[in-house]
């Protein structure tokens, strides 16, 4: 077993097979890990990467070039960006596994299993503003040129508007949950959602956009618009327009609008979106 315990800049391991075990504490990494073996195997474990703030170092990268294991609520968490890179099995066996990032990019696996209540997330819950935290194209009033013709690397690439890409696998079955703002499948054969499982954007897009709603000087205010007009608001006798109507009914590329006020603690965020190529 490689011992990573507190490890500390750019963190390299190279090994046949690296393997965590009943492990209490976390392995820490700080800015960035690179890590290339043949199988990785996690039993009651976490790898945690911290990346600070800067971009040009905080991108991690793990390949496991035969068989990636999570099992018994194992994660793998970076709030930076993190690509993980195989050529055979990548298994999040069941409840509590998870694989996040700010922007994740998983590729090259044959296969791709999601169990239940298993978790893929890009970017993180609670997400702070950050140099790491992906831009999202909240005022494009059009489709970014990638999500149409995306790159074929499948790189991880801070440029590009996906938040979590799979790119270049053969089978995906998901049991468990995907969640992202921008989740793009690239190059993917066959995608299996069963009953327990959900691909979901819902509520990761814009807090504003481009069909934010207008606001009241007291912070209320009216609903985003996207494929109709938002709603109006309405407070002490007084209506307030909500969101324009905006996007392609042929095309939805564009991410979901909110209400426009980020002051409020309860505040929504438009949907994202989901697309495959």
């Amino acid at each position: 077993m490689t011992n990573m315990n507190g490890l500390s800049a750019m963190a390299y391991v190279f090994d046949s097979t690296f393997d965590c075990k009943n492990i209490d504490a976390a392995k820490e990494i700080y800015e960035a890990l690179r890590m290339f073996v043949k199988m990785h195997l996690m039993w009651n474990s976490k790898i945690l990467i911290d990346g600070g703030d800067n971009e040009i170092v905080a991108t991690s990268l793990l390949e496991a070039s035969n068989l990636l294991v999570l099992k018994e609520s194992s994660s793998i968490h970076s709030n930076a960006n993190l690509g993980v890179h195989g050529q055979g099995y990548l298994n999040l066996t069941g409840p509590g596994n998870l694989i996040e990032a700010q922007r994740l990019i998983l590729s090259l696996f044959f296969s791709i299993y999601v169990g239940p209540k298993s978790f893929l997330r890009g970017p993180l819950d609670d997400s702070k503003a950050n140099k790491t935290r992906p831009r999202l194209y909240c005022e494009l009033s059009d489709c970014p040129a990638e999500l149409l013709h995306p790159p074929e690397d499948c790189n991880v690439n801070s440029t590009l508007p996906f938040t979590l890409q799979i790119c270049r696998v053969e089978d995906l079955t998901v049991e468990g949950t995907i969640t992202g703002s921008v989740i793009h499948f690239h190059w993917v054969r066959d995608i299996f959602v069963y009953l327990s499982g959900a691909i979901s954007a819902s509520g990761l897009g814009c807090t504003g956009g481009v069909g934010r709603g207008r606001i009241f000087a007291n912070g209320l205010g009216a609903g985003g618009g996207h494929g109709g007009k938002g709603g109006d608001g309405y407070y002490n006798g007084t209506f307030i327009n909500g969101g324009v109507a905006y996007g392609d009914p042929n095309l939805p590329c564009e991410l979901g609008s909110g209400s426009g006020n980020g002051s409020l603690a309860g505040e929504t965020a438009g949907g994202g979106i989901i697309g495959k190529l």
